[in-house]
């Protein structure tokens, strides 16, 4: 793990929607709506955002602190996530920024 880099207490393996799990296996990225979650970060087809602190509630919820790349793009940005369970499915992690824009819903990769 790089200097400064954190884990996701608890999560091992993938975690993604459908095509992020695709994609977790050695798929390629060409689906717009790709989400897969590591215990060291979350993909999507166009970000790239790795963990450097996280916090947590001890309980259901996770925020880690993120530095995040784009593609195509030289831009770098920085904020927190959130990650918690949810109560209809708790099977499930919904991932949201910081200002509670829902990035998705993952589940165990199989």
């Amino acid at each position: 793990m790089p200097a400064g880099a954190a884990e996701l207490p608890g999560i091992t393996g993938n975690w993604g929607n459908e095509t992020g799990c695709e994609f977790g296996r050695g798929g390629t990225r060409d689906h717009e709506d790709m989400l897969l979650l590591t215990a060291s970060d979350v993909q999507t087809y166009a970000t790239l955002c790795s963990f450097l602190a996280v916090q947590t509630d001890g309980g259901n919820t996770m925020i880690p602190t993120v530095v995040c790349g784009h593609e195509g793009d030289d831009l770098v940005t920085a904020g927190m996530m959130i990650i918690r369970k949810r109560a209809q499915n708790p099977d499930a992690l919904l991932i949201t920024d910081a200002d509670g824009n829902e990035w998705g819903e993952v589940l165990p990769c199989k």
